[in-house]
């Protein structure tokens, strides 16, 4: 118990000079041009794909990509139940964008991740 005390201890010591670390290098120019840039694309196409889709707050919207689709797969009668239905439901009910957005947050930051930890951004490439 003596050792898990002592690195309990040392915790928020170590955390504050790593966050103070992290930030410094993360308001690099290169870094906020590749793995913030890849955040904010990544956020912005999903929030782009909510809100072109077509579920609006009336229903599906006329000439819109879910309307191809609803006549496309289901007509006039929509499964309960299923994706579209659901979807339509978050529109009606205006829960698909923050949905969108939080999806967004989410894959933004899984990609931003990945940009780094391919090497794109990450701190070996400024010691080259």
């Amino acid at each position: 118990m003596s050792m898990l005390s002592g690195l309990l201890e040392k915790l928020p010591t170590w955390s504050a000079d790593h966050a103070n670390a992290f930030v410094g290098w993360f308001w690099q120019p290169r870094i906020l041009a590749t793995a913030g840039g890849a955040w904010v694309a990544t956020f912005t196409a999903s929030i782009s794909a909510a809100l072109i889709s077509g579920f609006g707050s009336g229903g599906v919207v006329l000439g819109s990509i879910a309307a191809g689709v609803q006549s496309i797969l289901y007509g006039a009668v929509v499964p309960a139940g299923s994706l579209f239905s659901t979807l339509t439901s978050m529109g009606a009910l205006g829960t698909l964008v923050p949905a969108a957005a939080t999806f967004g947050a989410v894959a933004g930051s899984v990609v931003a991740g990945a940009v780094w930890v391919c090497g794109m951004a990450s701190p070996a490439a400024d010691a080259a």
